[in-house]
């Protein structure tokens, strides 16, 4: 193709058998609006092949491409350059399937005149796929919605890219209405200054995930990076990974930072979750999720002007401490929510050995409530604060109370070093409160501590123990 001809105005690759055109030798494809595999049940592929030639394929009309209209469509660029301007669709209906490979030293410039829109899985399905020495770049801000609709399901991958990437997008939505995944991997490294939101997660049962794993680099500045602010939104950062978002983080309700890499940057939980694990190790190394900056349990949800509060969830990988898995943070924690404590089946913690779940420069707060496991000894797991050193960790204690008795208790957070237990009802409601033994030290009289039972929602949710620790010299002392 020489590159004289005028721009094809309708371009239909497809048709009710479905079609596969390939384009090499060098030259230029204009195309003002374009469809790839518009008939349900059919495939149509677009190659074009740079190799030998360059090679471009152009769209700089705000007439859509459409790949994926109602069947399985795909453009596939090796050693090629697209220049796009205007929407560009994939997987545009219900049961579709819509994706754009890059592959060799292909470059794709979006917003070459004006804006370029990118809907990947606006109602079907959706993928951008990256590899080798691909580039994504823009001279202006991209708009990204992944999972546009309920029914879409879209992705974006970086994948062992040799360059880095940059470019400014609009919009960065992970999952509108539908499921969405942004995904660096295989050492990439990627940045985009975002001018509007980057979203994951954005409306209701919608889900949008982040994955910077494989020793990658993902940069998300300009704006907060806001976690499941109306889905569920994850973001997974692997062993050797790193995502920086100088604008802060906020993980929402249903939002959860997991993994064992690094965020660089301040963590707020305003009803989120920060999970480490050991998912995504690269090495058989002690793993631990760090945050490079503060973290904060609670804040004022600007949607709803409710007050929420985070969770820090810990998983007991060894009954050796020294494997434990611990959230690093290299400023100031201050703690608020709740602590939840998972000991999987085959894991015995040993009873006095303390496990660091959280490191910080300094910490302030504490936990309202613990969620812990109830082991088969009826041991179940009591945070202990160290301000001075920055650090939470979890104990074991054995209560010596049945284990039919504890079988639906989830929370307990009285405070000091407890020495043994029994539940019994000492208010007289017909509920079994926790009292406890509690060592205040040598030389010091030992007191008991009561928590009482707050009791069951009418749909069997038990609502745990009372935080407010009432304290007493002796048993004779209790309410009656």
């Amino acid at each position: 193709i020489d590159g004289n001809e005028a721009d094809c105005r309708e371009f239909l690759l497809g048709g009710t058998l479905g079609a596969h055109m390939t384009v090499f030798g060098g030259g230029q494809l204009r195309l003002d609006r374009a469809v790839i595999a518009d008939q349900a049940g059919t495939s149509a592929r677009l190659v074009m092949d740079g190799a030998n030639s360059p090679l471009q394929l152009r769209h700089l009309t705000n007439s859509p491409v459409i790949v994926g209209q109602f069947g399985d469509g795909s453009i596939d660029l090796f050693d090629t350059q697209f220049i796009h301007s205007g929407a560009l669709v994939l997987g545009s209906r219900a049961g579709s399937m819509g994706s754009l490979n890059l592959f060799g030293t292909s470059d794709l410039l979006m917003s070459a005149e004006v804006a370029s829109n990118v809907f990947v899985g606006f109602a079907g399905s959706g993928f951008i796929g990256l590899e080798q020495e691909g580039i994504l770049s823009g001279n202006g801000p991209i708009s990204f919605r992944l999972g546009d609709r309920e029914t879409g399901d879209g992705e974006i991958r970086f994948n062992g890219l040799n360059d880095p990437q940059s470019f400014v997008s609009s919009l960065l939505e992970i999952g509108v209405l539908g499921q969405g995944r942004f995904r660096v991997l295989g050492g990439s490294v990627v940045q985009t200054t975002v001018t509007s939101a980057a979203v994951l997660g954005a409306g209701r049962d919608s889900i949008g995930e982040i994955d910077v794993l494989n020793v990658s680099r993902l940069i998300i500045d300009g704006v907060a990076l806001e976690v499941g602010r109306g889905g569920l939104g994850i973001v997974s950062i692997g062993e050797g990974s790193l995502l920086e978002t100088p604008d802060t983080t906020v993980a929402y309700v249903d939002g959860v930072i997991q993994g064992s890499g690094d965020l660089a940057g301040d963590l707020r939980l305003i009803g989120g979750e920060i999970r480490p694990n050991d998912t995504f190790a690269e090495t058989g190394a002690v793993q631990r999720l760090l945050v490079d900056g503060k973290i904060v349990f609670n804040g004022i949800n600007p949607f709803t002007n409710d007050f929420e509060t985070g969770r820090l969830v810990y998983t007991l990988r060894s009954g050796n401490p020294a494997s434990s898995i611990t959230v690093q943070a290299t400023s100031t924690a201050t703690i608020d929510g709740t602590l939840r404590v998972i000991v999987p089946q085959g894991v015995r913690p040993k009873i006095g050995e303390k496990y660091t779940v959280l490191d910080a420069a300094s910490l302030t707060g504490t936990f309202d409530a613990v969620q812990t496991e109830i082991l088969e000894d009826a041991a179940i797991a009591v945070p202990l604060y160290d301000p001075g050193d920055g650090k939470v960790s979890v104990e074991f204690f054995d209560f010596d109370v049945p284990q039919s008795v504890l079988q639906f208790s989830q929370t307990a957070s009285p405070p000091g070093d407890l020495v043994d237990g029994v539940l019994e009802d000492v208010t007289g409601d017909g509920l079994p409160d926790l009292i406890v033994i509690a060592d205040e030290g040598a030389g010091q009289a030992g007191v008991i501590r009561v928590a009482r039972n707050l009791g069951v929602l009418p749909n069997g949710q038990w609502l745990g123990f009372d935080q407010k620790i009432d304290i007493y010299s002796s048993l004779g002392d209790r309410p009656a």
